[in-house]
């Protein structure tokens, strides 16, 4: 990031939090001359205030977006920081009266409830981001590629774990922790590395192919183990043993009703039942949105977090259907324009960097899970690919971008502090680095982006580049089977 892009950074959300933390607390009953009292009745009702603070935290996100957009930076990343600095780490030390006004306790709680259904729309359409063909197609180099940018940083959490458990780890068992731990440090975010791609001009490239393949293969594999992690930590009535069958028994039902949702799917769309594009997806929306649900409560329900329901629905829904695809799309896109600001500022909320930061030892650890992070994934992948004879440019790039963690990230922070797995203080550390390994990505990725097309290898490098080139071929024919539906996240939305 620039100097210019800095300062503008800066500038503008300490303009924002200003005007937020003066009005606030002008319209708090400590706030002098205009206090509460002397307004008229109306704005003392819990509808008006709710209304207010839905509306200040989706305005703040939306200029926290357009500032990031002007930085070369994915418009999501600017919502998280801005949710972040309206918490207590920053507008609650400006004016704790101003943010104890603005978001009481009853106004976090009726959020909640928003932000879930949020959570749950985007994790659907992010499971119907996994574009099952780029998985089959080249495997061995993306399983590869998945494997290591996955055992490294599983290694490093297990290093990390040792020496941090008695002081971060909330009350569980320690291969709990350590296993935790590393999916935090292995996971990659699909939909901000899209939109990311496409930033940098990437898109469509062999290299970006490969890198989405890897990041959906990735989003996999980090699913199931955290379904089984939560499973072990017993996080629901049952037993471990018994949230993890349970679990799989789930698993084995979306995959079983997957052909009776191609059926109906086509029946919504065949002319003789008066379907078509837009209708089609009309009348999948619904049903979509129903389906998501009751996965979603069924996880819940067996123990394990709803966020995996949804995406395990997302990703069973049938590729070819314009409409399932389409309805997909929809949400996720509302999700992440209009709810999901309301799930960042509930992490905002819930994290204290000045708390969190306060002494020399936590901001040491800080800095080691920033730098672990980092090198674990960037080391893994880099040195998976080059085993495949990568040129060693393409190898780094490839690193970088599976860097990139973002909401993906936050969801299973946010999973592990719930479930009493992280502590407090560990998941602020953990946003911080959450935060700075996915800014680094996108400019870090750009020094690479012309090294995008693999030319120039040796032959063996000629195989690499046809086999991810035949799976960005595999997207692209997806893409156009599902006009509209790309692994894009829309401008100034969060993904």
């Amino acid at each position: 990031m620039g100097r210019r892009s800095a300062v503008l950074v800066i500038a503008g959300s300490t303009a924002l939090l200003s005007i937020a933390a003066a009005l606030a607390w002008r319209l708090s009953p400590e706030g002098g001359p205009g206090r509460l009292h002397d307004l008229p009745v109306p704005m003392e009702s819990s509808g008006f205030h709710l209304l207010l603070a839905i509306g200040v935290v989706l305005g703040a996100a939306r200029l926290g977006g357009l500032i990031a957009q002007r930085s070369r930076l994915p418009a999501v990343l600017g919502e998280i920081t801005v949710c972040v600095l309206l918490g207590p780490s920053l507008f609650g030390a400006l004016s704790p009266d101003g943010m104890g006004w603005l978001f009481p306790d009853e106004i976090v709680s009726a959020v909640h409830g928003p932000a879930q259904l949020g959570l749950v729309m985007f994790m659907v359409a992010a499971g119907a981001e996994l574009d099952l063909d780029v998985l089959r197609t080249g495997r061995r180099s993306l399983l590869t590629v998945v494997y290591a940018g996955l055992a490294v940083p599983m290694a490093a959490g297990l290093a990390l774990a040792v020496p941090t458990a008695a002081q971060y780890a909330g009350p569980v068992n320690f291969p709990v922790y350590a296993v935790f731990l590393g999916l935090v440090l292995g996971v990659t975010a699909l939909p901000v590395l899209a939109r990311v791609l496409g930033d940098l001009g990437l898109s469509g490239t062999p290299i970006a192919s490969f890198a989405l393949g890897a990041a959906a293969g990735t989003d996999l594999v980090v699913w199931s183990l955290a379904a089984i992690c939560l499973g072990m930590a017993g996080t629901g009535a049952a037993s471990g043993t018994t949230v993890i069958l349970l679990t799989v028994l789930f698993v084995a039902v979306m995959v079983a009703i997957r052909p009776a949702m191609a059926r109906i799917a086509a029946a919504m769309e065949s002319p003789g039942s008066g379907g078509s594009r837009v209708g089609g997806q009309d009348a999948a929306l619904p049903l979509v949105m129903v389906g998501a649900l009751l996965a979603s409560t069924a996880t819940d329900a067996i123990g394990v977090h709803a966020a995996f329901g949804a995406f395990a629905f997302g990703v069973v829904l049938p590729r070819h259907s314009l409409a399932c695809m389409g309805a997909a799309d929809r949400l996720g896109r509302f999700a992440a324009a209009v709810l999901l600001p309301l799930f960042f500022l509930e992490v905002g909320l819930r994290t204290d960097l000045a708390d969190a930061l306060g002494d020399s030892g936590d901001r040491w650890w800080c800095l080691a899970f920033v730098v672990t992070a980092v090198a674990a994934k960037l080391g893994g992948v880099t040195l998976a690919v080059r085993a495949g004879r990568w040129p060693w440019v393409p190898s780094l790039t490839l690193g970088r971008l599976l860097n990139c963690r973002g909401v993906t990230e936050l969801i299973l922070l946010r999973i592990g502090v719930d479930t009493g797995i992280l502590s407090a203080d560990l998941f602020a550390i953990l946003v911080v680095m959450t935060l700075v390994t996915s800014v680094i990505t996108a400019p870090r990725a750009g020094v690479t982006a012309g090294s995008g097309d693999l030319r120039g290898g040796k032959s063996s490098d000629a195989a690499v580049t046809a086999e991810s080139g035949d799976a960005g071929a595999l997207r692209g024919a997806a893409v156009q089977r599902n006009p509209g539906v790309s692994g894009d996240v829309p401008p100034g939305s969060g993904g």
